[in-house]
Order: structure tokens, then sequence, then C-alpha cells
């Protein structure tokens, strides 16, 4: 059986755990002579996965994972490396502070006076009696005021419920709080108080703060957010009668709600109308007025939260078009034939994002049921179907994919056969629901006879998902070989294999799994091949996803013979092996005389660098060369069979026919710096590599530094702490930043100054600053100034239409500039980070743009010393100089007493350390569309007004372009017609630097390949995300796409993410795109569920071009878009996983 590519097998390696026991007889623990140790007691519980695994194998027992703790899910790992969760279907807890409580619809006393649940998934209260709303709901902003039409007593708490007595004579006014909402219940005790002309029409107001009504859902009024997104509907309208009661004991009004109606009651649905002015419920007359009506009689239109897809529903035969969409009520299976004579079928919903592209080792569903028929046991039948929603009806009834299980029992009749839980065994469906990669998994219960009185059952709303999974292993990483005792050469290619001078060489490799599983614990196996065909096996012992394995063959290789060898991670499971596919062939071959390896000598600043590899703790390594400074490295061989050295970095070595070479190189990373060296000789065998390790420490801080992120009172402090802040004028402290804030400059009279008294542009210095350019005049970005000329200046050349850094050749009126110019055009409106680089000994300025290498230029001038200001966003102050104030805003400027080194360049480009100090990469959100409404032809970019224009579409205004999706609200709809566009004619971001795009889309038409936004070229795309239909099944990829030129000679390079036609076209998928400069690397991820992800190397951008929404190139290969989109959002850099997780409403981002 195989999944993808992975291969499931029988398993029967042991999966070992040491028991205490075990411990204690091998000698493993130690007790005292007198007092045995006390054992210690397992944990209930551990943060993360990786903690709730060591625990759970330590103690033989499961360990619950504190981070994947959800409204919905609780997840254990368990002692066999596995994890299980538990998934409901309605929310069984809530976060209070920094933990988490068991949901409690008691109803209390709150200390703003109101009646509120003690604990609930909603903020919802309401009358403690008096004025004021009946009930109020509030949902991130927006507030539902449910009002009574009379005045309201002071009511009696019961349980969740709260009674309001006579608010009509003979008639009950009853609220329920549900898990996360509540309906409102009207309880007419008698026959007479049913007469009252009053229950006619009965009318609640209701007041709203930015909520609006809806009215499209069947039968059911809605209220949505000012995204449209539905946050509240009204339930099914439905009274019912004491008809069936077991008591003769007349109930109390919240007990006849509670108990709902019985299987024998009379049941009417009620007309039910919602308006501006509040929401009307008509009773049925004849029910109220029939001579077999038994009273009392609850009028029951209740409120649903839709804050997302979990959920349950009935479909009744009986009303067809009427919606039950998480009724209060039993759920139905079957046929009722006593009452009513209806057939029912019923369905659950789970969110199970988080488990695509799992292997499911066991899974199922419980459903609790609390009525039967009789004792008889009967047949129902799960199955599974199409997703639920308000919608879904008996005439709009979801198609079954699959049946799934059936159970054939009988609960809830009697004392004989009490109402119990029923379990359906759904392994291999929640595995084909996982392989589609489908966020929701839905179930249908339908009884096996829908003609059979007797089957007729009921259940609990709430029900249970239980799932056992595991990720799938991917192939080994991180492979090597090398001769024992030797440091292993990284993964080697065909053509320059590595050599191992021994018959008996060392493989390494680590195992990887998929995402989302750090449980695991896995080995590697690997396959080595020699050039005549004869292969062999080698498996490591079990180790953690990541940790690098090392084994070594029991007999001689082949002296002089090419080797080939993969690395498979093999993952044990309780269910058996999963097998990732090989990894890609690496080399090795056996030369067991070759030359002696160099001597490699360091020295930086004219002293000589110790080997960190010949402490006496090689681990330890101090931090002697400043990070992007030059290490002189002399590599040599005394050896005269010597005749040529290679050196380099992580196996990419530099040759020169010579038996010595000295080269000066620039350290490459932070923290350590290692290098490696080869001799050759005249046979061109190559020796063992040397290795040379030094510690590289941080270069010195700027000189000053402002964030403008905690500006006030027009002063921008300095974030370096030497205080030196900048006095703003006419400027504003804006939160739309490239990290966090930035200073808007309006293009006029905008500046930031301080006295230049830290800086000596006579010495090394450099200008560091983030820029987005909005006009076209000639403007300076961050100035020195000195008395009448510029010690130093990044600037927007509006002449040349470049980038500039400058230095006038002496501080005296008229004197000409020394300059360097950047390669291509600013890009506007986009945030571009642009670095100077003064060397005063050397005599050259230096130009960055994102981190870039742009041009280096010397110059003769004598260096000098600017005495004037640092002016951020003009030229200076002066007004003979003109007016060059910068148009745009400007961000993270620093300013440096020493030359910035080319590495620090690109890190200063792809800025890290978030808010909380968190070592990962920071993005600035540059546009956002809602996709919520078109005007003037456009619909609006939320964040600096980068506004689409919409054309080729129906209705006033474009309108038609916006449409409305029961899950997402307002969307942008395209109908596949050519002539629709949406577009902006130029790019959202500078794609030489780092970007993230993330949108929402759900397609109409999975059969045909699709754009979904792109920055189109001239001839190609800089830019695309796309949609691709295979050819085998219904199998499909998403895609992202760059070129590396706007010409028919551009490369293309895809990063690649798999996908159904079902699930592209069923479902809402959140796609994430990015570009990381610091790494020059595309990336492709889904957002909003469990995935891999998917990257390739890329590092020729252009960025050129216009931003297109759905319209593809002038391609056959392209259909125009068919579908709908949602919340595209473009970011300059790269936005963190669990950030993305967060953006996509993810319910656990753990």
């Amino acid at each position: 059986m195989s999944f993808n590519g992975w291969v499931l097998r029988a398993f029967a390696r042991p999966i070992g755990v040491l028991s205490a026991a075990t411990m204690v007889a091998s000698g493993l623990v130690g007790t005292s002579p007198a007092v045995a140790a006390k054992p210690p007691v397992a944990p209930k519980s551990a943060k993360t996965e990786a903690e709730a695994s060591r625990l759970a194998a330590q103690f033989n027992t499961s360990v619950e994972v504190e981070d994947k703790l959800t409204e919905y899910t609780r997840t254990v790992a368990t002692p066999q490396g596995t994890l299980q969760a538990e998934i409901s279907n309605q929310p069984v807890r809530m976060r209070r502070g920094t933990g988490w409580v068991d949901l409690d619809s008691t109803l209390e006393t709150r200390a703003d006076g109101l009646v509120a649940p003690k604990a609930s998934g909603s903020d919802v209260a309401f009358s403690n009696g008096g004025a004021g709303p009946l009930a109020r709901y509030k949902h991130d902003g927006a507030t539902f005021e449910l009002n009574s039409p009379w005045a309201l007593p002071k009511p009696t708490l019961s349980g969740s419920k709260a009674t309001y007595a006579g608010v009509l004579p003979g008639v009950d006014l009853v609220v329920n709080a549900t898990s996360d909402t509540f309906s409102y219940n009207l309880v007419v005790q008698t026959r007479e108080a049913a007469l009252n002309p009053a229950l006619k029409a009965l009318t609640f107001p209701v007041t709203t703060q930015n909520l609006e009504l809806r009215t499209t859902q069947p039968g059911r009024p809605s209220y949505v957010d000012r995204s449209g997104r539905q946050v509240l509907s009204v339930g099914e309208a439905l009274m019912w009668d004491a008809g069936g009661t077991k008591s003769n004991a007349k109930p109390s009004a919240a007990m006849a709600v509670g108990e709902g109606p019985s299987g024998q009651a009379k049941r009417a649905l009620m007309q039910f109308d919602g308006t501006a002015a509040g929401l009307t419920v008509k009773p049925d007359q004849r029910m109220l007025a029939a001579a077999d009506t038994v009273f009392p009689v609850v009028i029951d239109p209740t409120m649903e939260l839709t804050k997302d897809r979990v959920g349950w529903t009935a479909a009744w035969e009986l009303y067809p078009s009427t919606s039950f969409w998480k009724t209060e009520h039993s759920l139905g299976v079957g046929y009722e034939g006593w009452e009513q004579s209806k057939i029912v079928r019923s369905y659950y919903q789970f969110n199970t994002s988080y488990y695509t592209n799992k292997k499911i080792i066991k899974a199922s569903m419980t459903a609790y049921e609390t009525h039967s028929a009789s004792c008889t046991k009967k047949g129902v039948i799960l199955s599974r179907v199409k997703p639920i929603s308000p919608r879904t009806t008996w005439n709009n009834q979801p198609a079954v994919e699959a049946d799934v299980a059936s159970v054939v029992d009988a609960k809830g009749w009697s004392s004989a056969c009490p109402a119990g839980f029923l379990e359906f065994e759904v392994t291999a469906s929640m595995q084909a629901t996982s392989n589609a990669n489908l966020t929701s998994t839905s179930f249908r219960l339908r009884a096996s006879d829908e003609t059979d009185m007797i089957a007729w059952k009921q259940f609990d709303a709430r029900s249970q998902l239980h799932v056992e999974y595991v990720a799938y292993p991917l192939p080994g990483e991180n492979l090597g070989a090398a001769t024992p005792t030797d440091f292993p050469e990284p993964c080697a290619p065909s053509t320059n294999p590595t050599i191992v001078a021994s018959l008996k060489p060392e493989v390494y490799a680590a195992g990887k799994v998929g995402v989302g599983d750090s449980t695991a614990r896995v080995f590697v196996r690997f396959l080595i091949r020699d050039s005549s065909g004869t292969n062999f096996g080698l498996d490591s012992g079990l180790a953690s996803p990541g940790v690098r394995q090392v084994r070594a063959p029991g007999f001689n290789l082949v002296e002089g013979r090419l080797y080939t060898y993969n690395a498979q991670t093999v993952y044990p499971t309780p269910a058996g092996e999963l097998l990732s596919e090989w990894s890609q062939p690496c080399f090795f071959k056996i030369d067991t005389t070759p030359p002696p390896p160099p001597t490699i000598k360091a020295e930086y600043n004219g002293q000589v660098v110790t080997n960190c590899l010949t402490s006496p703790d090689p681990n330890v390594c101090p931090l002697v060369v400043p990070f992007g400074e030059k290490v002189k490295y002399t590599i040599s061989s005394s050896s005269p069979d010597v005749t040529a050295i290679s050196y380099g970095f992580n196996g990419k070595m530099t040759r020169v026919n010579s038996n010595s070479v000295t080269v000066f190189l620039v350290t490459p990373n932070p923290t350590i710096m290692l290098l490696g060296a080869q001799s050759h000789d005249a046979a061109d065998h190559p020796s063992k590599t040397a290795y040379h390790k030094l510690g590289v420490g941080a270069q010195p801080p700027p000189a000053a530094a402002w964030s403008f992120d905690d500006g006030s009172g027009g002063i921008a402090p300095d974030s370096t702490g030497n205080n030196h802040p900048l006095t703003v004028t006419d400027a504003q402290f804006d939160s739309r930043g490239r990290v966090k804030g930035s200073l808007l400059s309006n293009g006029v009279n905008s500046r930031a100054t301080t006295p230049a008294t830290f800086v000596d542009t006579s010495k090394n210095f450099s200008i560091s600053a983030w820029a987005r350019l909005t006009g076209t005049t000639d403007s300076g970005v961050v100035t020195i100034t000195g008395q009448v000329a510029h010690g130093g200046q990044l600037r927007y050349n509006a002449t040349t239409n470049r980038w500039t850094f400058i230095q006038t050749i002496s501080d005296t009126p008229a004197q000409p500039q020394a300059r360097v110019e950047s390669l291509t055009p600013p890009v506007k409106n986009a945030w571009t980070h642009l670095l100077g680089v003064y060397d005063a000994t050397a005599k050259t300025m230096t130009l960055y743009v994102n981190g870039r290498f742009q041009k280096s230029v010397t110059f003769t001038h004598t260096p000098w010393k600017a005495t004037g200001k640092v002016e951020v966003a003009s030229v200076r102050s002066d007004p003979n100089m003109g007016p060059g104030i910068f148009p745009g805003s400007v961000d993270e400027v620093k300013i440096y007493q020493r030359i910035v080194q080319p590495a620090e360049a690109e890190q200063l480009a792809s800025p890290r350390i978030d808010q909380s100090g968190n070592d990962l990469p920071i993005a600035g959100l540059t546009a956002n569309y809602p996709f919520e409404t078109t005007a003037g032809g456009t619909t609006p970019d939320t964040v600096y007004g980068s506004n689409l224009n919409v054309a080729g579409f129906a209705g006033t205004d474009q309108s038609a372009a916006i449409t409305e999706d029961d899950e997402r609200g307002k969307v942008l709809t395209g109908t596949g017609q050519s002539a629709e566009s949406v577009s902006i004619g130029r790019p959202l971001v500078d794609a030489s630097g780092g970007f993230t795009v993330l949108v929402w889309v759900k397609l109409a038409d999975p059969s045909k390949n699709q754009v979904i936004v792109r920055q189109a070229g001239t001839t190609k795309d800089s830019w695309r995300l796309e949609y691709r239909r295979l050819a085998t099944d219904d199998k499909a990829e998403w895609a992202f796409v760059r070129s590396s030129a706007d010409s028919t000679s551009g490369v293309s390079t895809s990063a690649i993410q798999s996908t159904t036609t079902m699930a592209a076209s069923e479902e809402w998928t959140a796609l994430a795109a990015q570009y990381d400069a610091a790494t020059d690397q595309i990336f492709l991820k889904l957002a909003d569920r469990s995935a891999n992800g998917s990257s390739n190397p890329f590092a020729s951008p252009f960025t050129t071009g216009t931003t297109v929404v759905g319209k593809p190139p002038a391609d056959a290969t392209y259909v125009p878009f068919t579908g709908s989109l949602d919340d595209l959002r473009v970011y300059a850099g790269v936005v963190p996983d669990h950030d993305l997780c967060t953006e996509a409403g993810k319910v656990s981002c753990s």
C-alpha cells in the first residue's frame, strides 16, 4: 500500500521503551542501600510536543501537549511515538488568562450586574431585570443586542437558564446559555394564555454595532460584520408542546425548555423574519388553539454563532427548505412516524486542518445516542460527505463521498438499553481526507432503513473525532561521507566525489519527517551502490529527526571505485514502517594513497588565529574576528607530490594549481567560520580535507540609530541609547513601517534633525536606511551636512532616476560630488533598503540596494569632516540648497563609524529579531485587499491606498466583482471572462528584496490552469502565483514562479505545493508565497493547514512590472480566473511561519 510516494509495510522492529523496573534491574537507576529513592511522578502535560513525547516514552504513559490545546482539540503524545487528538465539533474549553478552563454554562451575576455564564466560548450576557437589553453578544468589535418587548422582572437562575416570569399573563420568558451563544424561549403555560393576541406576532427589537442584517440565507436572517462574514444567524424557529412527557407534574418554564420536545410531542415550525427593526417570530396559531395540544408550549427561536466551519445540522424531509444549522435540539436519524411522519438525517463537521498530509494510524468518531424507539437494535450508517453549512437543508444536502461505517445498536429507550455512545471506525475515511488535503471532515448519520419507525434514533449535537497520527517521513538530509575519525564531507556530485582514504568509509545522514511532528523517533537507511551495480544497505539506530546518523560497512570496499549513496527516512509506527522516498544521490571514491592534507594558517590584523579544532574543546571557539571582516589564510603543503590546492566553505571549493596559496576571505556568517582545504597530487588524487575553525563575533554597533517606533512629542529617540534624538518637524510617526513604525515625510517641509557630533565623515562611515519613495522629486533620505555641503548622503536622484550615495568634495559652495548610483531605477511605493559605505582609507564609495552590491567608485578628493547636522528625509535645512524633502517614508536609519561589510549588508536588508526578542524574520505589511467593495472603478487597499483598478465586470461601478460567501463574507469573484481585470500599474513590492504574498483562494473550475496573482513584466512575470491541473486522477498543484529576466531568455523557477481538485474547489486555501533574499530561496506554503511547503534556489530577480490579479498572460496554457479570492496581503520581508498560521486563523499554530 502506498500513499503519495510513501510506502507502508509490516513492521517487525521493536520500539524500545525503558520502564522504571527495567532501568532499576539493569542498574541504570541507583538506589540507596537504606532507603529506595522515591520514583518520579509522571507529568500530566508538557508545553511542547517534543517534551511531551520525551516524557511519554520515559514514563510509558500519554502526556498532554499544552501548545496544541484549543477550544476544540486536545492532543497527547503516546509512548509509541504517535500523537492522539480528541477533536470536538463544539467548543469545550476557553482561554482564561494564560490557561484554559472547561466551559461552564451555569449562569451567575457578574460584577457589572448582568447575568452571564461562568465560562463561555463567547462574550454573551443577559439582563438581570429592569432596563437594558435582554441579551448582549460581543465579538471582535461588533455588538448584537436583543431587546425585550416587555419590561423584565428579576430573573430566576437555574443552571444555564434565566426565567423572567409573567412577561405576559401566563407566559414566561426563558433565556438559555449554550456553549457559545444563546436561545430565548417563551413558555406558554395555559390554554387561556395561548389566546392572547400578543402571541400572533412577537417582535424583539435589535440594536447592533458593526453588524448588519443579511436575509440571503434560506429561511433565516443572519448578521454579518463589515467584511460580510457571518457572525450570528437565527436558528430554526421551532415550537412544541408537552405531549409525551413522562412526568404528571407540570414542569417549570426552565425545565420545559431544557428537556426539549419528547418523541411524542407536537412540533411546528414558525415563521421567523428579520428587519432593521428587529426579529419577529409568528407562532403557529393552529397548534396553540388545537384541542389536543398539551401545555406548556415552548416557543423557541435561537441565535447561532457562525465563527468557523465547525458545527452540526439536520435535514428534515418535512421542512425541505429549512436549515437546522447548529440546532439546540437533539439530532434525529431515521423515520419518525408517530407525530410528524418525517425522515431526518443528521450531520457533524470537524476542523481537521492540522491533520492534512499525515499518516492516520487510527481514527474513530463517537456520537451520543440519547433516544431510540425501542431496545430493538437497529442499524445506523455513517457516511463521509461534502462540507455542511448554514445552507444545508433537505433540498440542499451535501453529496455523499463514501459510506464509512455502520453500527447496529439501540440506546436511550429505557433502563434496559440506556443512552450511550456509538463508536464508528473511520481510519480509512480520515486518511482519504488527509490525502485530499481537506481542512474539514464532515459525516452524515442516516438509518439503515428509513421506512422503519423502530429504527428512529436521536443523538446529542456534540460529537468527537479521535485521531492517532504521525507525519510522513521525508528523504534523508544533510548527507555526507568521510574516512573514519575524519570530518564528514558534504554530499558531492559524481564529477567531484568525496575522496575517502579508507576501505570502510562512513556515510552520514539525518532523518526527516513532515511539518508538525516533533515526537518522531526514526532511523536512516543508506543505500550504497558501485559502478558495477552491486548494492547493499545500512540501517542506523533510532533518533530524533534532524540528528545526524553515521554508519560504515562491515567489509572492505574496492580501491579506486566510485560509489553512489542515498538516504531514506524510516519511521516505525504502530501501523508499520513508513518509508520516505530516497534522497538525491551523493558520491564518494575510495583512495587509500592520497597526498597529505595541507596546513592552514589564519591571520587577522596581523595576529595568528588559533584553530579551535586543535583546542581541548573544539566546540568552544572564542569570537575573535568581527562578522564581515576579512581573514588572511595561507594554505600550503610541504609534500613534493602536491601540485594543487582547493579551498572553500560547505564543499564549494576553489582550486589553485600551486602547492601554496594566500587568500583573503570574508567571514561568511556570524558565530563560526569553518574553512576546508585539500591538496592534490599529479595523478589528481585529493587529500583528506583539512579544516580551520574560528569564532566570528559581532561588529561594533551603530553610533546612532532611529527606529521611529516610539516617537512622541516631536522627538525620535536614538535607539542605541547614545542619546542623539532627532527633532521632528512637520513629519508624522507612522505605524506603517518596514520594521514596526516609520517616519512619514510630506515631501514639502518635513525633516528630522540632530547635530552630527557623533560621526566623523573624514573617516570610515556607513549610512543604512529603509526608504519608501512615493514621489519623483530630487530628495534626501539621510544626509550628514557640513556648513554648505554634504559630508555623506543617501538620496533619490530624479535626473538619473537612481538611488545615489554622495559626498561633496569639500565643504565649500558649488563643489562637485563624488557619487555612486544604483544599477536600476527605484521601485516606487515599495520599501527598499539602502546602504552607503565610505572607505576613507581605500578612497572608495559603495552602494548596496536590498543587500545587493550595486557599484563601488574611487574618489580622489581629501576626505573631510562634516560639522553640521544629520538630516533624515531631507537634503539639508539650508533653503539655498533647494527643497530636497523626501516624499514618502523612512525607517530604521543607522549611522556607523566604520565600514559595513558585504555580509552585513545582506543582514541589514533582511531584518530579524522580532518584538519578543525571537530570532525570526521581520515583515511589514505593504498592501491589504479585503475585497469588500468597489468604488470609482477600484477596490481599496487598507494600508497605503494602493487601490486596484477593476474593469470588465457587470453591475454599477463593477459591483459584480464582489460577491458574498457564507464562510469568508465579501470576496472577489472572477467568472472566467477575458475582459475581467483587477490590477495596478506598478509593483507592490521591491522584488529584489524579500517579500511575502498571502491570499485566500477557492476555485470554481479546478480543471483548468489559472493565475491567482502576478507581477507582470513585458515578456515574463517577475513573480506569479498559479494553479496547475495535473493529468493524474484529481491531482493538482499550486505553484510560485519567479523569472530571472523580463525577456525570452529569462529562466523560470518554481516552488510547488501539491493539492487536489477537490481541495482547491470545495474549500478555501490560504496560499503563502515567499522570496527570502537572505538565502536566495523561494517558498510556497499552505498557511491554513498542515503541509510541508516547498522551496527552490532563486538568485536573479527583476523588479519591474504591473500587479495583476486573476488575469493570465497571453498564454493558451491558462484560462481567465474562475473562482473567488479574499484578503490578499503583500508584505515586505518574510513572514514567519507562526505568524502566517495566525493570519490564516488556523486552530493550532504550535
